[in-house]
């Protein structure tokens, strides 16, 4: 048998024959890719409904445990002012100032986390309705438009990108602080606010009274600072202004905290502790003998 006598034996291969099958198999593989993101999404979507339900029963909890503080400080007030006895006693003064401070100190920490337990909610209900939006009812970009489903499925991923994967919040910081004082925190922070006032004005001369009035202005500023430049509160806007200053901008899972909020806690601490026993600190003038 020659090489041309094997050569005309073997069968010839059809290349069309080949790429006829090459669009069945993308075909096949680009369904599988789909049907996994569908499973995924469907998952997710079961995942943000538990999100939402935590997020809602952790911020219900901040509120609560801020209006047993508030129920705290007016059973102390009661009890230290014995009204009926006549004329409040100074002694009895400085401790509902105290109780007063140590309210709206721990209501001002529940509140900051009630905002973020907020930012948890509205973050898990825009990504379900993106999902809504992207496989039920599509929404169009704008007024007027036919809605379109290959658009409400781009914002959805952008949506997973922005709030998920990069944890930003859906809201902005003005809105995630009147939401939250609309829900009821003006009042069981007012409350304590406005004895922390009055009396760190009334009885200013008492050096506790001086210590804790300080320590409840440096923690209002330590918790203030804290709002406005953690990332743990920025939106996709605040977020660019943050990228494009060079600085680093944690993401997924969670932002990074850092160190100096304890200690701006701690540098609060030795203020306050300073300002209260200034009066024992300065050297006494020596006595002639």
């Amino acid at each position: 048998m020659t090489a041309a006598d094997l050569h005309e034996g073997t069968p010839a291969v059809n290349p069309p024959d080949v790429q006829e099958k090459a669009p069945a198999v993308k075909a096949a593989e680009t369904g599988a890719e789909v049907n996994d993101f569908n499973k995924w999404l469907e998952a997710f979507y079961k995942e943000c409904g538990r999100e939402v339900n935590l997020a809602y029963t952790t911020l219900n909890q901040m509120k609560n445990w801020a209006m047993v503080i508030v129920a705290a400080l007016i059973s102390a007030m009661v009890t230290l002012g014995r009204p009926g006895e006549g004329e409040i006693k100074p002694a009895a003064l400085v401790g509902m100032h105290a109780a007063a401070v140590v309210a709206y100190v721990f209501n001002l920490r529940f509140f900051v986390r009630a905002i973020l337990c907020y930012i948890n909610l509205s973050r898990w209900n825009r990504l379900q309705a993106s999902i809504v939006e992207a496989r039920l009812v599509p929404k169009p970009a704008k007024v007027g438009e036919i809605p379109a489903t290959q658009d409400s499925e781009t914002k959805l991923k952008e949506d997973i990108e922005l709030y998920y994967h990069s944890w930003r919040s859906p809201i902005n910081r003005k809105s995630q602080l009147i939401q939250n004082l609309k829900l009821g925190f003006a009042l069981v922070l007012g409350l304590p606010l406005f004895f922390v006032i009055v009396w760190s004005v009334e009885l200013w001369d008492n050096w506790l009274v001086r210590g804790l009035a300080v320590f409840a202005v440096g923690s209002t500023l330590v918790e203030g600072t804290d709002f406005f430049r953690s990332s743990f509160f920025d939106d996709p806007e605040r977020d660019k202004l943050r990228r494009k200053s060079g600085k680093k901008v944690p993401i997924f899972p969670v932002p990074v905290s850092q160190g100096g909020y304890l200690v701006t806690w701690c540098l609060n601490l030795a203020i306050s502790a300073g300002v209260a026993l200034w009066p024992n600190l300065k050297p006494r003038p020596s006595v002639a003998n």
